[in-house]
C-alpha cells in the first residue's frame, strides 16, 4: 500500500473511532473535552452514570452548536450529575439551552454568589444565572451546594475525592441566588474577590488513572487543596486551570500533582492571550504532553484504569517533508525530515536487515539525525520512525537505503574525542577536545573541525575552528567549550572538512547528569512538602539544571550522595553529632550548604541550631537572634523591607528584593560580620537600617542605625577550603517570591548565590592548590587531616582526567607556581599513588613520561 493510501485509511480510521467511540466493557472512565472555544465543557461517562462538568459560554450559543449535537450522537439523553465549577459565563452559560433540551437529575455547584470583583457583578451576569436557577426550579432539578464532607457516586469502580468549594455554607434550595456581600476588611486588603477562587476542585481516580478538575482556581484555592489535601492531588490527567491562565497551575500544586497529560480548554486566537507562556513552559518543566482545544478541537480520552488513550480531531501525524540524506562519510550519514506536528525521532538500520537503533526522545517538527559508527563502501537498509508522544498510536515510518562512500585511508581523520570531566552536568560548562590524524606523507592546510549536538545542522552547531594545519603523521586539534541545557544521553558529533567536503566525523556519546540539591525535611520544616519550594525548584531546574530531592529521614552520607547543595530551611529540631559528623565531611569535600533563617519575632527562630551546622562546617558565619528593620526603604512596618544593597559582585541583574521577617548575620564570637578574602556580602542594609530584639531576650548582637561603619549583612556567604556555604536571613525560597516580577529579583539573586555555590565542585587544579597552602594555618588537627585527604582524592581525580587528554604539561607548569611545603607534601603524595597503581596494573595514559618530569 502507498504512503497516500495509508495516510488516508489511517485518517478515516481515526475519524470513524472518534464519532462513534462507545465506551468500551474494558473502559471504566470516558472524559471527553468538548472544543467549546473560551469556556469548559467536560463529559464523564462510566458505566453507570453519565456527568457534565460546565455548559460553556451561551454568547457562543455553544449548547446549541456543540453540546446539544454531542449528546444527540451520543445518545445521552440524561446527565445524572451536572457540575458547575463556579458562576462565571463561560462555565455556566450554556446550562440555558441545556435544561430544555436534556433531561438532568442533579445541578451541583460549589456558589451561585458572584465574587464581589466579578466584572458583571449585578448586571447580566447574575441576571442571567437568576435564569437558569429559575429553569432548574421549574423542572424540579435537585440543586445542590457542594460540601467538603459530601461523597460522589459516579459508578462502581471510580473514586471521587473533592478537594476544595466555597467556603460559603448554604444548605440545598434555601434561596434564590445573591450577590456577594463583602465582610468587614482591615484598611489596605484588597476589596475585591473573584468567583475563580470558589471553583470546585475534585479528583476522579479509575484503578492507576487520575484526573484532576481545577475548574478556573486561582491561587487561593490551590493553596487550600495543597495545604490540605496534598497526598490526592496526584493525578494522570490535569484539566488546566482557568484555560491555561499564569494565575493557574501553581507550583506548589504542580509539584504534588506531576499530572502526565495537560488539557487546555480554550478558544484560538482569544483576547485573554490564553494560555499563558509561562503555563506551557511549567508544564514543559514537568514533561507534560499537552491537548489544548484550539489547537486539537475536542479530546477524548479512554481508560481501563491501567493506561488512558486520547483521541482527538487534530489531523493525524504524517511526513511533511520525506527523510532524505544530506550527508554521508565513509564512516557516517545524516538524515532530515519534518513531520506536520511534534513526534519523537527514530531510526532503525542495518547492511542487510534493521539490527540497529538509534532514538531521540524529543518531540519536534524538523527531524535530523546523524548516525555514525558506519562500515566505509557499505549500503544499509533504514526505516525512518516518528511517533506523536501524546498518543501513541500515531505512527509513520518511510522504508529507504543509504550508501556510504569508500574511505581513504590517507586522508585526514578524526582519531580521538574526549571531555575533561568524569561526569557532565545540565547547564555545566566542560570540554570536548578533539584530535585529527593526518596519516599521509604530505602536510595538509585549510582544514577545519566543527561540533555538533545530535546531528550535523547549522542549529545543532555548537562551535567550529578553521585554518586547521596537519604535518605528514601529526595529530592536531581544538578544545570546544560546552553546556548544554540537556537531560540524558546525548551525542556528540565531530566533524573533519577541506574545505566544504567532508572528510570524516567521529561522534562520542555522554550522559548528562542534573545537579542535586538535596533538602532537609527531616528538622521540622514542612516547607517543602507543602509545595513552598516548588517554585525555586523550577526555577533553578530550568535555568541552572539543577534537580531538587529531599532528605526525610536524616542527613548521612547517603542521603547527600552525588549532591552539590545541602538546603536547610528553619530547622525546629536538633542535628543529631552524626548528621554534623556528615555535613562537616560534606564540605570538606567540596560540598554546599545553604540555611535559611527567620527573626525572633514571636520567639520562633532557632539560630543555636543553625550555628551548630555552620561551626561543624568550619564557617565562621552565624545567624543573629534578631529582626531586620529600615525605616525609610520598606513597604510597610520597618521590616517589610526592599533591599537594594549588594556589595559583592557574584550578585548580578538584582536591584531589588523583598525581606519581612528577617535577622541578621553576624561573625562568630558575637561580633560584626565584615566581608573578606573568602567572605561574600551578598545583601546587606543601608546606611539607616538596623536590627532589634524582637523577644527581648537580649541574645542579638546589635549593628548601630545611622552609620557606614559596618554594613548589616542579611544574606552571606563563604569559602571553607573545598565547600561553601550561604547563609539567608530570610526564606527566600518560598514559592510567592517566585512570582514574575519586574520590580523583585529574587530568583535572579538566588541564581546568583546558587551558582556561585555549585562552583564549590568546580574547581581549577590552581584553585585547590592555593587551598592546599591554607591548611597549616588551620587550628584544628582533625580538620586539617580531614581537608588535605580530601584536596589529595580531588587533585588526583584532576591529574589523572588531564593525562587521559593528553594535557600533563598544564599539569606541570600549575604545580611549579607553588613551593610551599602543604604542597609539596601533597605533590609527594600524587607521584607515589601514581607509581603504586601504575606497578598494580593501574597505569594512566601519559604518566611515565609525567612522572618523569613531576
Amino acid at each position: 500500500m502507498n504512503y497516500k493510501a495509508t495516510r488516508v485509511l489511517v485518517f478515516a480510521v481515526l475519524f470513524a473511532q472518534f464519532l462513534c467511540f462507545p465506551i468500551f466493557a474494558a473502559d471504566l472512565l470516558r472524559v471527553t473535552f468538548l472544543d467549546v472555544g473560551q469556556g469548559d465543557a467536560i463529559v464523564l461517562r462510566t458505566a453507570e452514570k453519565t456527568i457534565l462538568i460546565d455548559a460553556g459560554d451561551d454568547r457562543f450559543d455553544v449548547a446549541k452548536r456543540v453540546i446539544i449535537p454531542f449528546c444527540k450522537k451520543e445518545g445521552i439523553k440524561k446527565f445524572d450529575h451536572v457540575i458547575m465549577s463556579h458562576p462565571h459565563r463561560d462555565h455556566f452559560g450554556g446550562f440555558i439551552d441545556l435544561v430544555d433540551a436534556v433531561g438532568m437529575d442533579e445541578f451541583i455547584f460549589s456558589t451561585d454568589t458572584l465574587g464581589s470583583g466579578d466584572p458583571e457583578e449585578g448586571g447580566q451576569d447574575f441576571q442571567l444565572y437568576m435564569r437558569l436557577y429559575n429553569a432548574l426550579k421549574e423542572k424540579g432539578v435537585k440543586y445542590t451546594q457542594a460540601r467538603m464532607t459530601d461523597t460522589w457516586d459516579f459508578g462502581k469502580g471510580i473514586k471521587v475525592d473533592l478537594l476544595h468549594v466555597s467556603e460559603q455554607k448554604r444548605g440545598p434550595m434555601d434561596g434564590p441566588p445573591r450577590l456577594a456581600v463583602p465582610e468587614p476588611i482591615l484598611a489596605g486588603e484588597p476589596l475585591k474577590t473573584s468567583a475563580n477562587e470558589d471553583s470546585l476542585i475534585f479528583r476522579v481516580t479509575a484503578g492507576k488513572i487520575s484526573y484532576l478538575f481545577t475548574g478556573d482556581a486561582e491561587k487561593d484555592a490551590e493553596s487550600f487543596a495543597v495545604k490540605n489535601h496534598g497526598d490526592k492531588l496526584k493525578c494522570t490527567i490535569l484539566k488546566s486551570g482557568h484555560h491555561g491562565s499564569k494565575t493557574s497551575s501553581g507550583f506548589p500544586l504542580m509539584e504534588l500533582a506531576k499530572p502526565e497529560y495537560a488539557v487546555i480548554s480554550v478558544g484560538e486566537k482569544n483576547s485573554f492571550k490564553h494560555p499563558s507562556p509561562e503555563t506551557i513552559d511549567r508544564y514543559a518543566y514537568y514533561k507534560m504532553k499537552v491537548f489544548r482545544t484550539d489547537k486539537d478541537g475536542t479530546v477524548d480520552s479512554f481508560t481501563d484504569g491501567k493506561t488512558v488513550r486520547f483521541v482527538s480531531k487534530q489531523s493525524p501525524l504524517e511526513f511533511s517533508a520525506k527523510p532524505k540524506v544530506i550527508a554521508a562519510t565513509a564512516g557516517s550519514v545524516t538524515l532530515k525530515w519534518t513531520t506536520n506536528k511534534p513526534a519523537d525521532t527514530r531510526v532503525k538500520y542495518g547492511v542487510g536487515g534493521l539490527s540497529q537503533e538509534k532514538v531521540i526522545e524529543h518531540a519536534v517538527t524538523d527531524h535530523m539525525v546523524t548516525i555514525s559508527g558506519l562500515k566505509p563502501g557499505s549500503t544499509y537498509s533504514y526505516q525512518a520512525i516518528s511517533v506523536d508522544e501524546r498518543q501513541t498510536d500515531q505512527v509513520v515510518t518511510y522504508d529507504g537505503e543509504f550508501s556510504t562512500p569508500n574511505g581513504d585511508t590517507a586522508t585526514s581523520r578524526i582519531k580521538t574525542m574526549a571531555i575533561n570531566y568524569k561526569e557532565v552536568y545540565m547547564n555545566k560548562p566542560f570540554e570536548v577536545t578533539v584530535k585529527a590524524l593526518n596519516p599521509g606523507t604530505a602536510a595538509v592546510s585549510g582544514l577545519s573541525l566543527e561540533l555538533y549536538h545530535t546531528a550535523m545542522a547549522p542549529e545543532m552547531l555548537i562551535g567550529s575552528v578553521k585554518s586547521l594545519s596537519l604535518n605528514a603523521g601529526q595529530e592536531g586539534g581544538h578544545s570546544f567549550p560546552v553546556a548544554l541545557n540537556w537531560l540524558g544521553k546525548v551525542e556528540l558529533v565531530a566533524v573533519l572538512k577541506k574545505g566544504t567536503e567532508i572528510l570524516d566525523t567521529g561522534s562520542l556519546n555522554i550522559e548528562l547528569l542534573p545537579k542535586l540539591m538535596v533538602v532537609d525535611c527531616s528538622h521540622g520544616n514542612k516547607d517543602y512538602y507543602m509545595g513552598k519550594f516548588a517554585g525555586m525548584k523550577v526555577d533553578i531546574g530550568k535555568y541552572l539544571g539543577f534537580e531538587m530531592r529531599s532528605a526525610s529521614k536524616g542527613i548521612d552520607a547517603l542521603a547527600l550522595r552525588n549532591a552539590f547543595i545541602l538546603a536547610i530551611p528553619h530547622p525546629e529540631t536538633e542535628f543529631t553529632a552524626d548528621e554534623l559528623a556528615v555535613i562537616k565531611t560534606f564540605v570538606n569535600k567540596g560540598g554546599a550548604v545553604m540555611m535559611f533563617g527567620r527573626s525572633d519575632y514571636g520567639n520562633k527562630s532557632n539560630p543555636l541550631m543553625q550555628n551548630k551546622v555552620l561551626e561543624a562546617a568550619g564557617s565562621q558565619i552565624r545567624f543573629n537572634d534578631d529582626g531586620f528593620c529600615d525605616p525609610t526603604n520598606n513597604i510597610g512596618p520597618p521590616w517589610k523591607v526592599m533591599m537594594e544593597v549588594f556589595p559583592s559582585p557574584i550578585i548580578k541583574d538584582v536591584k531589588k528584593i523583598l525581606v519581612q521577617t528577617a535577622c541578621t548575620l553576624m561573625k562568630k564570637g558575637g561580633v560584626g560580620l565584615p566581608a573578606s578574602k573568602y567572605v561574600h556580602l551578598f545583601a546587606t542594609g543601608d546606611n539607616d537600617s538596623y536590627n532589634i530584639d524582637n523577644d527581648n531576650l537580649g541574645d542579638a548582637f546589635f549593628y548601630a542605625s545611622q552609620t557606614t561603619l559596618l554594613p548589616i549583612p542579611v544574606v552571606a556567604g563563604e569559602e571553607i577550603g573545598l565547600g561553601r556555604v550561604a547563609c539567608f536571613g530570610e526564606g527566600l525560597y518560598d514559592d510567592r517570591l517566585y512570582a514574575p516580577s519586574n520590580s523583585i529579583q529574587i530568583p535572579q539573586f538566588n541564581r546568583s548565590v546558587i551558582g556561585w555555590l555549585e562552583q564549590a565542585k568546580d574547581k581549577t587544579l590552581k584553585e585547590i592548590l592555593q587551598y592546599v597552602e591554607t591548611i597549616p594555618s588551620l587550628d584544628d588537627p582533625e580538620l586539617s587531616a580531614m581537608r588535605f585527604e580530601a584536596m589529595k582524592e580531588l587533585v588526583m581525580e584532576t591529574v589523572g582526567v588531564a593525562l587521559e587528554n593528553g594535557q600533563q604539561e598544564d599539569v606541570l607548569d600549575t604545580f611549579r607556581e607553588f613551593n610551599g611545603d602543604a604542597v609539596n607534601k601533597l605533590k609527594e603524595e600524587v607521584r607515589s599513588t601514581l607509581q603504586f597503581r601504575s606497578l598494580h596494573g593501574e597505569k594512566r595514559p601519559n604518566s611515565e613520561a609525567f612522572l618523569e618530569r613531576f
